[in-house]
């Protein structure tokens, strides 16, 4: 069960505003593309502490140093761990915890990792938006221009939008269901937000 609501997004709403749409990203376990560069170095990050280990473990040797490496590789073998396997399953955390909604006025993302989290783009002033579109109809909307740096950023400071630390990123509803029927929800609503000047 989804510890978020449509009635999460109702108490968050403005006088007037209603909502077009809500949802939820996909929380499959998934690969993205850069996982094609970080997934080798998590490899090497986990299998030469892990190897190591193997070796502190079955050859004997002076125990005060055996000790000291296998304190001195905790870091390593960690960090190679997560790379490798762990933040498939936080970004599935992640994105379990999060809930998009489509409103007459805004774009919301609210999510609840720790505590309640709520980011919102007006609609009036919203500028590129972007699709990518799967065969079964899921997908991913982009809010704003995607770039290399923008595309690593969303993954590992911005996954899910979640920590809004530092950064470039690009907000986006990912891993929806009916995506093409959403863009077209946020196209309308648009359409009649334009401001004439």
């Amino acid at each position: 069960m989804r510890p978020l609501s449509k009635k999460d997004i109702e108490n968050i709403l403005l006088p007037e505003e209603k909502i077009l749409w809500h949802g939820y990203p996909d929380i499959k376990l998934m690969m993205r593309p850069f996982d094609v560069i970080n997934f080798p170095f998590g490899i090497a990050f986990f299998s030469v502490p892990f190897f190591f280990y193997v070796d502190i473990f079955t050859s004997p040797g002076d125990f005060w140093a055996s000790l000291f490496a296998f304190i001195f590789n905790i870091p390593i073998f960690s960090i190679g761990l997560y790379l490798s396997f762990g933040r498939f399953f936080i970004d599935s955390y992640k994105r379990n915890k999060t809930i998009y909604a489509v409103t007459t006025n805004r774009i919301i993302f609210l999510s609840k990792i720790t505590k309640l989290k709520l980011f919102s783009l007006s609609i009036a002033t919203l500028g590129v938006v972007g699709i990518s579109e799967k065969k079964d109809g899921s997908g991913t909307i982009l809010f704003g221009a995607k770039t290399y740096l923008s595309s690593y950023f969303n993954r590992h400071k911005m996954a899910v939008w979640t920590s809004l630390n530092s950064g470039p990123f690009v907000p986006s509803f990912e891993f929806i269901d009916d995506v093409r029927k959403v863009y077209n929800i946020i196209d309308e609503a648009k359409k009649n937000k334009r401001i004439v000047i």
